[in-house]
């Protein structure tokens, strides 16, 4: 088969098989599309694809294309389900999508406010409103608590042991 009908075929198994969102069928056309125009112009058929060629294929992406560790990844998983698909379908015998390993990117701390920030926010003087009354309690509560912004908004009333 040509090289977009096997792309074409693995977007749509992605899409409706495994329910990919919009925005990464999207990553993963751009990114089967450019390995696909890559591999072809030295090969004819899917079945005559090595490791070494995927590797050669990410170590030129990396260099050529300024590529950071979180984009390097994510082209790695494309390709990845790409060879399993490939597999699948049985135009690959081996499954080559062991022989790529994903990176492990370095955690990130979360960024903090310095101590005169902390209490610049919490002299602010807050409108005697309903409103008013809310964001301070909202700064009350992240500055006494330390709990993220994100458990914050999760957080519901019968949560609460006041």
């Amino acid at each position: 088969m040509t090289e977009d009908v096997m792309v074409e075929r693995a977007l749509a198994y992605f899409a409706i098989e495994k329910g990919h969102a919009t925005n990464t069928q999207l990553n993963e056309s751009v990114i089967l599309d450019r390995f696909a125009s890559w591999f072809f112009k030295n090969q004819s058929s899917w079945a005559s694809l090595k490791i070494e060629q995927v590797l050669t294929y990410l170590k030129k992406q990396r260099r050529n294309r300024n590529l950071s560790a979180g984009s390097m990844k994510l082209e790695i998983i494309v390709l990845r389900n790409f060879l399993r698909f490939l597999h699948r379908e049985k135009v690959l015998e081996l499954d080559l999508a062991d022989q790529l390993e994903i990176p492990k990117l370095p955690s990130r701390l979360p960024k903090t406010l310095t101590e005169e920030e902390v209490d610049r926010l919490i002299q602010v003087e807050w409108e005697d409103s309903p409103l008013g009354l809310r964001n301070h309690a909202i700064i009350e509560v992240l500055y006494a608590s330390g709990i993220r912004v994100s458990e914050l908004c999760d957080l519901r009333m019968e949560k609460v042991d006041l």
